[in-house]
């Protein structure tokens, strides 16, 4: 592990200017320390590792399948920072390559997500302790060994990839009081799976769009409850009302990235929660730089009963010009 690892140290980063590289290096070091930690507990190993220039990519996977991890990440993160930049955010570059563990097995994922505090359960988790995104390989068969289903892999990686991107980028601060509609609705975007990710604000959710479309033209929940009751999308409490609650966060949350009179309240609302760490203001601020949540709860459902009127095709190709872009 240690030379694997010597040598994805070694590798060429692109990180942010200023940075001090001796004390990034450090950093990724203790980082893989306690990941290898984490693998040796849930009886795998050893920890792999390779890196490309924002990424560290470990696992116990080959390497050729950690090296399509790493490229799909950085086509992610390069989208992801111009998607930003668009809406009128000033993303910074991360200080450090972040860092992706892929698993061969779910049961090791599930041992690993049980140790790390996350529910074994999902596809896939972000720990902010560490700054790394966590997910398993899926088969086409269902058989480890098997053909690799990169469309399901991916998207179980793609939305800790986009937690992991907002909070490198400066998008989002950490131990900040952030509404999980927020914080879920940013990482939805990331969910495209295999799928081109040229443009993440405009490509088709099929499931997410399935389940609000159940209930067109009404919203499954009230946007101040919505905002206010984040148990409502933890992952922890499953089932279809946490579903409908993530399908309404990336409802909101497109929505906010793509109308062009929302984009800049949205860039104000995230700099004024950007010093909230308590729950103390957090409808205030929704209030002064969203604007009025009825209103904003008529636009939604208006945004949803035009989808509905014309669903997207699963492989459509999106239109810049859509959303007042």
């Amino acid at each position: 592990m240690l030379a694997t690892l010597a040598a994805a140290m070694a590798a060429p980063a692109n990180l942010c200017a200023g940075a001090d590289e001796a004390a990034v290096r450090d950093e990724e070091r203790e980082v893989f320390e306690k990941i290898r930690d984490l693998l040796k507990k849930a009886g795998t190993g050893p920890l792999q590792s390779s890196a490309t220039p924002h990424y560290l990519c470990g696992g116990d996977i080959p390497e050729s399948d950690r090296m399509r991890v790493g490229r799909y990440c950085e086509e992610l993160l390069s989208r992801a920072m111009a998607m930003y930049k668009l809406a009128g955010f000033a993303p910074r570059r991360p200080e450090r390559r972040l860092t992706v563990v892929a698993l061969a097995r779910h049961d090791t994922f599930a041992d690993i997500a049980d140790a790390a505090g996350s529910d074994p359960a999902r596809v896939g988790f972000y720990a902010q302790s560490m700054r790394t995104a966590f997910f398993f390989l899926r088969y086409r068969d269902g058989e480890l060994g098997g053909p690799i289903d990169w469309d399901q892999s991916l998207r179980g990686l793609g939305h800790e990839a986009m937690h992991q991107i907002c909070y490198g980028t400066g998008l989002l601060q950490v131990g900040r009081d952030i509404p999980s509609c927020v914080n879920e609705g940013l990482a939805t975007l990331g969910e495209g799976g295999s799928h081109d990710t040229s443009n993440l604000l405009h490509r088709h959710h099929p499931d997410h769009f399935a389940r609000l479309s159940e209930s067109a033209p009404r919203l499954p929940f009230a946007l101040t409850t919505l905002f206010r009751e984040d148990d409502l999308l933890e992952a922890k409490n499953g089932g279809a009302r946490t579903n409908l609650g993530y399908a309404q966060a990336w409802l909101l949350v497109t929505m906010l990235m793509t109308e062009a009179d929302l984009r800049p309240r949205f860039v104000a609302y995230l700099k004024a929660i950007a010093s909230r760490t308590d729950r103390e203001h957090r409808m205030d601020d929704v209030r002064t730089h969203l604007g009025n949540l009825k209103d904003l709860e008529l636009r939604l459902m208006r945004r949803l009963q035009k989808l509905s009127e014309h669903p997207p095709s699963t492989y459509s190709s999106p239109r810049r010009g859509a959303s007042g872009r």
